[in-house]
C-alpha cells in the first residue's frame, strides 16, 4: 500500500495537471502567421563596430507585459547569442562583430503564455575594409546613372563614408585621389572638383586609410574606383519653318540641334497652357542623329501649342512654339483694277496721237509765203490747246473722208 507521503506527493501532481490544462486551455492561442516581425539595421558593418538592429512586432499580440527577444547571429566559424526582455512591441539594439564574413542573424519573440509569437531572419556582412562610395554631382543635372556627367559643368566629386554609429570618427583620415592614372590639381581631402571637358569615359580612383589615433596598428583601408562617362548636352537646338500657316497647309518644321547621342524625343499639340517642367515623352523615338520633322494637317484654324521634348540623358530639354493657323482672305477681282487701267491707257493713247498728229501737221502746212501787203490788219484768233487739238482732229477726218472719195471715184471710174 502506498505511504502517506506518496499518497500526497500524487495529489500534488494531480492538482499541478490540472491547473496547467486550465491554463492551457483559456489563455487565448494566437497563430504565428498572423503576427509579422519586422527588421531593420544599418548593416553591413565594419569589424569590431557597432551595427544596429530595429525590431518590431506587427499585428495582434496577446497584450502581454513583457516579451523576450532572441537573437541568434550565425557567423563564419560560431553562434553568438543574446537574449533581451522589454515591454514594448518595439527594440533597438547593437551587437559588435569581431570576425569578417557574412552573417544571418535569426530573431524570435516569446511570451510567457506563447513559446513562439513571432520570428524572421535576416542576412548582412561583416567587413574589415573601409565601406563607402563615390559620388558625383553636377549642379542642375540628374542623369539616370549617377556617373553620366556633362562636359559644359564642373562637377562635385565626393568620398562618403558607411559609419552610421560614428565608429571612425576618432581615426586619422587619408585620401589619395587618381583620375585616368593621375592625381588632380584640386584635391582636398575626402571631396574634389572637376571639370570632365571631353565626351569620353574618365576612371576614377580613391585609395582610403583610417588609422586610429589611440593605436596606430588598428587601421582601415579601402580602394574604390568608378568609370564615369562625359557627354556634351544639347546645343545649337534650332527649329525651321513657317509657324504661321494658312488653313488647308500642311505645318512642316524642322527640328535639329548638336550634342552627344543618343537621342529621345517627342512632340504634341496642346491648345491649353503648358506647363514645361511637367512634360514627359510617354512613348519617346530613339535616333542617334539629332534633326526630325514635326508635319501636321490641321481641321481646324486657330492659335496652337507645339511641345517638343528633347533628351540625351544629360539635357531634357523642352521647347514650347506658338502655331497659328489661319483663315485666308478672299481673293479681290481683277476687273475693278484692269478696267480703269485700260480706259486710262486708252485716254493717254488718243491725247498722245493726237499731240503728234497736230505737230505734224503744223510741220506741213508751215509754208514761207511773201505778202508784203502791210495795210492789212492781224486776224489772228486766239485758241485754248483743246480747242485746236479739236480742230486738228476734225480736219484730219475730214480730209481723211475726202481722200476715200476720191479714192473711191478713180476706182470706179476704173471699173466702168
Amino acid at each position: 500500500m502506498p505511504t502517506y507521503k506518496e499518497e500526497l506527493y500524487f495529489i500534488i501532481f494531480v492538482v499541478v495537471s490540472l491547473i496547467k490544462v486550465q491554463i492551457f486551455c483559456f489563455v487565448p492561442q494566437i497563430e504565428s502567421d498572423d503576427v509579422k516581425l519586422e527588421v531593420d539595421s544599418d548593416a553591413p558593418g565594419l569589424v569590431g563596430a557597432p551595427i544596429g538592429f530595429s525590431v518590431k512586432l506587427l499585428g495582434p499580440t496577446d497584450n502581454s507585459s513583457v516579451y523576450d527577444y532572441f537573437f541568434d547571429a550565425i557567423g563564419p566559424n560560431k553562434h553568438h547569442k543574446w537574449t533581451k526582455k522589454n515591454e514594448s512591441l518595439e527594440l533597438n539594439i547593437t551587437f559588435a562583430f569581431y570576425e569578417a564574413g557574412d552573417y544571418e542573424m535569426k530573431i524570435w519573440v516569446k511570451t510567457a503564455a506563447i513559446e513562439m509569437l513571432a520570428k524572421t531572419s535576416f542576412k548582412f556582412n561583416v567587413s574589415s575594409r573601409i565601406i563607402g562610395a563615390i559620388k558625383i554631382e553636377q549642379p542642375g543635372l540628374n542623369p539616370p546613372k549617377p556617373t553620366l556627367v556633362s562636359t559644359k559643368t564642373e562637377a562635385n566629386i565626393s568620398f562618403v563614408v558607411h559609419d552610421p554609429q560614428d565608429f571612425l570618427n576618432d581615426t586619422v583620415k587619408i585620401y589619395g585621389w587618381s583620375i585616368n592614372g593621375r592625381p588632380p590639381e584640386e584635391a582636398s581631402g575626402s571631396s574634389l572638383r572637376y571639370n570632365f571637358t571631353d565626351s569620353k569615359e574618365y576612371y576614377v580612383a580613391l585609395m582610403v586609410t583610417f588609422v586610429n589615433s589611440s593605436d596606430p596598428v588598428i587601421s582601415y583601408y579601402n580602394v574604390f574606383a568608378i568609370v564615369v562617362t562625359a557627354r556634351d548636352p544639347i546645343e545649337n537646338y534650332n527649329v525651321s519653318g513657317k509657324t504661321a500657316i494658312k488653313h488647308g497647309d500642311l505645318l512642316e518644321l524642322e527640328v535639329s540641334c548638336e550634342g552627344s547621342p543618343p537621342y529621345s524625343y517627342c512632340w504634341h499639340f496642346k491648345r491649353d497652357t503648358v506647363n514645361a517642367s511637367a512634360e514627359v515623352c510617354v512613348d519617346p523615338t530613339m535616333t542617334t542623329d539629332c534633326e526630325f520633322l514635326v508635319i501636321r494637317y490641321f481641321r481646324k484654324s486657330g492659335n496652337y501649342k507645339l511641345v517638343v521634348i528633347l533628351d540625351n540623358d544629360i539635357e531634357h530639354k523642352v521647347d514650347v512654339i506658338n502655331i497659328n493657323v489661319f483663315d485666308s482672305a478672299p481673293e479681290p477681282q481683277l476687273s475693278p483694277i484692269i478696267v480703269p487701267m485700260v480706259c486710262t491707257c486708252l485716254a493717254l493713247g488718243i491725247v498722245v496721237v493726237g499731240i503728234m498728229y497736230y505737230v505734224q501737221t503744223r510741220r506741213q502746212n508751215s509754208i514761207e509765203v511773201a505778202d508784203f501787203d502791210f495795210q492789212q490788219s492781224d486776224s489772228y484768233e486766239f485758241r485754248t490747246f483743246y480747242r485746236r487739238l479739236w480742230d486738228s482732229l476734225q480736219e484730219f477726218f475730214s480730209k481723211r473722208k475726202q481722200r476715200q472719195k476720191y479714192t473711191y471715184r478713180i476706182i470706179h471710174a476704173q471699173v466702168t
